[in-house]
């Protein structure tokens, strides 16, 4: 592992404490309405699931878009060992991924660590070379360690594809029931079970090596020295959007790894940078075994 040590001032990103206590306000609006209730014997806590849903997605809108956001300026050591953000002390065993994000928008350049069971750090950065130093220093970067992401199902790479194989197999479906009426019961049952099936997460894995795409029992395998060109990638199927990387190969074909819709739009940006980083690594012959 490397022995390299970084040691930098930098801002941490944090929510705003104002937008937080505002984002938290209808759960006020929940107690209000069990007072109201013990008070009046009226049911008017049949709204409250509507306020405490209202309240998890401003929470989360505030988590990840940061409006109005507050920056703590600290000094940060990072080596093979630990993570130190100013007083805190994180082991790097702790530590489950960290990538780096490019700006976009509004969003700075940041380092985004992860934590076990815990809410990730998000390290405002210079440029893309201090993001690297400093994942090199935790032994994170794509030379000496594997990336993990959380993707779509490899069928909703191509869902159009997806849609007209079920057009197709309508025909089908009407048949059977034609021929064999007493299945008919049974089809509920089987039209949830591939919904189901489909929709199941693949997971995507980044090395130096390669990109390893796994979905069920499939495997795919992308060697980075198959690999053309990267960038970050958005489809529409009707009002749905999808964000994730498409990865060019050398022999023209593009792969499509979709990671979620919008809310996804950070994860899709550091996919996209691990892979360039893991190229770039593996062009230099800088990977660590």
């Amino acid at each position: 592992m490397s022995q390299e040590r970084f040691e930098k001032r930098l801002a941490v990103r944090k929510p705003n404490p104002w937008i937080t206590a505002l984002a938290c306000l209808p759960l006020l609006g929940v107690l209000a309405l069990f007072v109201g209730w013990a008070a009046t014997g009226i049911p008017m806590v049949v709204v409250a699931p509507h306020l405490i849903a209202l309240s998890a997605v401003l929470n989360v809108l505030n988590l990840r878009r940061k409006p109005w956001e507050r920056r703590e300026h600290v000094l940060v050591r990072a080596s093979a060992t630990e993570l130190r953000v100013g007083a805190r002390e994180f082991p790097r065993d702790r530590i489950s991924r960290a990538l780096y994000l490019p700006p976009v928008a509004s969003a700075p350049p940041t380092v985004l660590v992860e934590r076990k069971h815990r809410r990730p750090l998000e390290l405002v950065v210079d440029n893309e070379h201090q993001g690297r130093q400093l994942l090199r220093a935790l032994g994170m970067d794509a030379s000496q360690s594997v990336a993990s992401f959380r993707a779509l199902s490899r069928p909703m790479s191509k869902p159009r594809l997806v849609f007209l194989a079920f057009l197709a197999m309508m025909p089908v479906i009407v048949g059977i029931a034609m021929v064999f009426p007493q299945l008919v019961p049974l089809f509920p049952v089987l039209i949830v079970a591939t919904g189901l099936l489909v929709s199941l997460p693949s997971r995507v894995e980044v090395g130096a090596d390669g990109v390893l795409i796994k979905w069920l029992w499939q495997r795919r395998f992308i060697r980075t020295s198959e690999i053309a060109g990267v960038w970050r990638h958005e489809q529409s199927f009707g009002r749905n959007k999808h964000v994730g990387a498409k990865v060019t190969l050398r022999s023209g074909e593009e792969v499509n790894i979709p990671l979620g819709n919008r809310w996804s739009d950070d994860l899709a940006n550091g996919l996209v940078e691990r892979i360039r980083e893991a190229v770039e690594a593996y062009k230099r012959g800088d990977v660590e075994t």
